[in-house]
């Protein structure tokens, strides 16, 4: 298995991110945020070519299914700075931060592009000033949709840090190309350090690795706490699965996540929201 496996697009700097609610009561320093807002239905349908929209995947019925072939577009609520748009597929239920030039790419509203296909499976791609960015992928053994909702996040204050201040990945994993990935040695360790931006008291650590997973993780408090400065971080390629610490309080490693099974250790980059 050589080929390189398309995975979801983030395309280099996101907005803010944090899609589950609990994600503020973690700890004592969570992330100040103001609301989360749930929207089910894309305010605007458009069907593409000379397709018809496929009544199952706009139903709002998570159960049903049927093939995407249209645009979809969602107006922005009063005072959101990001979205998080969720979909489900044959893979289950995704969730892709809103890239920000897909979000500064229209005063009002987020332009939306789904696709269904029997050779290459289903993907969704938003608008930016560049083009058609694409944010999923899956193969053609997955090309049905069931249905989508989008989560407005309402934040006072957020800083993104594309690079590591020390980063012992390879290359490719560090070059801030979020759809271009390879495979990382096994049995391999992979230290990382980021340098808190003055007034930030948390952060989420992004994840684009194997297959079609992006993984957001929050940093416990145990390990934001461990230095004043510095959060220390650490990849491991095991027989099976990428890895991922941070290191706590008291100097000892934590896992904080693991890839899903896989043997070949897809990766393409990474990156990490501070909070205010």
């Amino acid at each position: 298995m050589n080929k390189k496996k398309n995975i979801k697009i983030w395309s280099g700097v996101a907005s803010i991110l944090l899609i589950f609610s609990a994600i503020l009561v973690m700890s004592p320093q969570a992330v100040a945020c103001k609301k989360i807002v749930y929207q089910e239905n894309a305010n605007e349908l458009t069907p593409m070519w000379d397709f018809t929209i496929d009544p199952s995947t706009v139903d709002g019925d998570w159960s049903t299914y049927g093939y995407a072939h249209w645009m979809f577009n969602y107006t922005k609520i009063a005072h959101s700075t990001g979205a998080i748009l969720e979909f489900k597929t044959d893979v289950g239920r995704t969730k892709v931060l809103v890239p920000q030039r897909c979000w500064d790419y229209h005063p009002t509203k987020i332009i939306f592009y789904a696709y269904s296909s029997d050779e290459s499976g289903l993907a969704i791609w938003c608008m930016s000033a560049n083009g058609w960015e694409q944010l999923n992928f899956t193969d053609s053994y997955s090309n049905l949709f069931y249905e989508e909702g989008i989560w407005w996040t309402l934040y006072k204050t957020y800083k993104y840090a594309e690079n590591a201040s020390s980063n012992q990945l390879p290359a490719f994993a560090k070059n801030g190309i979020w759809n271009d990935n390879d495979r990382l040695p096994f049995n391999n360790t992979y230290l990382i350090s980021y340098k808190k931006p003055v007034d930030s008291h948390n952060a989420i650590w992004v994840i684009q690795d194997v297959y079609l997973d992006s993984r957001q993780i929050p940093i416990p408090s145990s390990v934001w706490k461990y230095n004043s400065h510095y959060i220390y971080l650490k990849i491991t390629t095991g027989s099976d699965h990428i890895n991922y610490y941070g290191k706590r309080t008291g100097g000892k490693w934590s896992l904080l996540a693991q890839s899903p099974l896989n043997e070949l250790h897809w990766f393409a980059e990474e990156g990490m929201w501070f909070f205010s």
